[in-house]
């Protein structure tokens, strides 16, 4: 009858495999925690042997955004990610067309438009001829603006009230503006933060992700990229250190935001003792991005992440 009883309860031991949620369930309040990594952190491939050990040193409720891909997969996106989203304009519900962009001349052009882009970029600096005051007419090349109302000045002039993302400041630009505004999807990546504080009302819609090696290279978006952001709500978020050991006994640190209910994932409690921890983890590889950099704060998408591929 005892071996019955034991054989129906599940075992708590350190040394048993446990998915990440089950983790949070048992350790949330006893953390720190060392794991060694079973399963799901990346292909074995491109591990090295005892590689796979971090310590989880907090579960905190984070506010996450909602997302959708275009074949209706579900995932959850950190504030925090270290990548950035374009708002896409697609008034012709073609992800092709509204990644590469509209352009338009003029402020006037721009207010004709139903629906108005709640983004756009300008590709050349501009300064009103006729005005004295340089300072608040004076735009940019790639000033990325949030467009906010029409307004009228208090010469009379028509035009419209916009936010430079660049400046952190409101502008006035009268209806003769015309620096070309681009809502091309590779001038207007933006932090998820600067989204939500930004931009008015911005869910639900649709951006594109924008990965680190087409910010750094030629800066280009795919439609494969665009996901739907639907909500802004909260997650268990856990944060986990990394100790990366290098030649001439010096070490790197690394912090990882990984979600507490991340599926596939498996991890084993070690036991340590007299301060010694087990080696380094998995590569510092972005879910976004696809990047393995070291000694950079990381964060892993809260369900599988979108499949990204390039035409």
């Amino acid at each position: 009858m005892s071996d019955q009883r034991d054989a129906e309860q599940p075992s708590l031991s350190s040394s048993d495999a446990m998915s990440l949620s089950r983790f949070v369930e048992l350790y949330s309040n006893a953390l720190p925690q060392m794991v060694r990594v079973v399963s799901g952190f990346g292909p074995p491939s491109v591990r090295e042997p005892g590689c796979d050990c971090l310590s989880i040193v907090e579960a905190n409720c984070s506010q996450v955004v909602a997302a959708e891909t275009a074949d209706g997969e579900a995932f959850l996106l950190p504030l925090n990610t270290t990548t950035k989203l374009s708002l896409i304009y697609n008034p012709t519900g073609d992800p092709r067309e509204a990644v590469q962009g509209f352009v338009f001349k003029t402020v006037a052009d721009l207010k004709v438009i139903s629906p108005r882009p709640r983004l756009v970029c300008t590709k050349n600096s501009w300064i009103d001829p006729d005005h004295d005051d340089d300072d608040e007419l004076l735009l940019e090349a790639n000033e990325i603006l949030v467009l906010m109302e029409d307004e009228t000045s208090a010469e009379g002039l028509s035009g419209l009230r916009v936010f430079s993302m660049n400046t952190r400041t409101t502008k006035f630009l009268p209806d003769h503006c015309s620096p070309v505004f681009s809502t091309a999807a590779s001038r207007l990546s933006l932090h998820l933060p600067d989204i939500l504080a930004y931009v008015s009302r911005p869910f639900p819609c649709e951006a594109c992700i924008v990965r680190q090696r087409e910010q750094q290279s030629c800066n280009r978006c795919y439609p494969a990229n665009v996901v739907a952001l639907t909500a802004l709500t909260t997650s268990t978020v856990l944060r986990c250190l990394e100790l990366s050991r290098r030649g001439g006994g010096a070490s790197l640190v690394s912090t990882y935001y990984v979600p507490g209910d991340l599926p596939g994932v498996e991890v084993v409690v070690e036991e340590t003792s007299g301060g010694q921890t087990c080696g380094s983890v998995f590569p510092a590889k972005d879910a976004f991005t696809g990047e393995y950099r070291a000694n950079q704060t990381r964060t892993l998408a809260l369900r599988p992440p979108p499949q990204i591929h390039q035409p």
